[in-house]
């Protein structure tokens, strides 16, 4: 009797021991204890030292982590225009620390399972796709992951919180047949603007052509008007100088004294040949009108100068040959 009595003290205080080392957590940063009362659901411990019931009243049932986490896969796709290829997509995912319950009991394997809804996501998202839209609009199919798959593990206390969609990894042959298409949409952009330059110059030569004929034509005008204008005043001059000077009389004689001008600038410069179609009766009439002028003018007597139909004679010029006279 005596030797039961510190067996039972013993036995009493190791049980107490086990019964105590049971009541004390430790849970580690980041992350959070379930604990199950018999069996059941009973509570969440977190970060810190915590205390629960004794075995086999309270037991902890499993620990989340808090922390974020990547799950990274490679999905097999095909596009809308028939490309099969393959796209690195990593989710950063964590556990919303206030739905621990529900992510330590809805899903089984969470990661295997996140897995299977990206894959299921993406390839929706990308056969709705052209594949030259894959490399321009990679926001698009990680916002359409973030938008359905954030929903649906929302449920499951889970929060997504970054989608990255790497660049799409085509066979070669895709990727040699895109070069050559980007090459032939190259030269036909280079075609057209070659094209478009020729047609931008070509307008613009004949827009400064048209503008150099018109300030030509109006320099022609002006030079005329000019002419004109020195023409009537010279007429307004010798019909001053000369009131009985018939108009007849004196624009033949100006048409003449233009047509001696012409034939001395020409002649002006040496090697030139002129070829004047002059008939003896027309130079011995401008030669008529033009003494008659002279007459009229009084700058040399009127004896001094004889008309007849042989020829003209006037200060010993011939004007029916082309000899002197001394």
């Amino acid at each position: 009797m005596e030797l039961i009595l510190p067996v039972i003290v013993l036995a009493i205080v190791v049980l107490a021991a086990f019964m105590l080392s049971t009541m004390i957590l430790v849970v580690s940063q980041k992350s959070a204890k379930v604990i199950e009362r018999f069996g059941r659901y009973y509570t969440i411990k977190q970060a810190g030292l915590r205390v629960k019931a004794p075995f086999p009243i309270d037991k902890v049932a499993g620990t989340v982590n808090l922390k974020v986490r990547e799950l990274s896969a490679t999905v097999s796709v095909k596009t809308s225009d028939n490309v099969f290829l393959s796209i690195p997509v990593a989710v950063q995912f964590v556990v919303d620390e206030r739905n621990v319950q529900r992510a330590w009991y809805e899903l089984d394997n969470p990661e295997a399972q996140i897995e299977s809804y990206i894959l299921a996501t993406l390839r929706a998202e990308v056969n709705q796709m052209e594949f030259d839209d894959l490399y321009s609009d990679k926001e698009r199919i990680a916002q359409a992951i973030e938008t359905q798959l954030g929903a649906k593990l929302d449920g499951f206390g889970f929060t997504i919180r970054a989608i990255l969609v790497d660049e799409p990894q085509p066979t070669q042959e895709v990727v040699q047949a895109f070069n050559r298409v980007i090459a032939a949409r190259r030269e036909q952009d280079a075609a057209r603007m070659e094209g478009e330059a020729v047609r931008i110059r070509v307008v613009a030569e004949a827009k400064a052509n048209a503008e150099s004929k018109r300030l030509q034509g109006e320099g022609i005008a002006q030079q005329r008007l000019e002419i004109a204008r020195g023409f009537k005043e010279s007429i307004d001059e010798i019909r001053g100088s000369a009131p009985e000077m018939s108009e007849h009389t004196i624009i033949a004689m100006l048409m003449m004294t233009n047509q001696l001008e012409a034939i001395r600038d020409a002649s002006a410069s040496p090697g030139n040949t002129l070829l004047i179609p002059y008939a003896a009766d027309g130079a011995t009439a401008d030669l008529q009108r033009m003494a008659t002028a002279i007459k009229l003018f009084g700058s040399i007597d009127a004896d001094t100068i004889s008309v007849n139909a042989g020829g003209v004679n006037a200060g010993g010029v011939n004007a029916g040959g082309s000899g002197e006279r001394a």
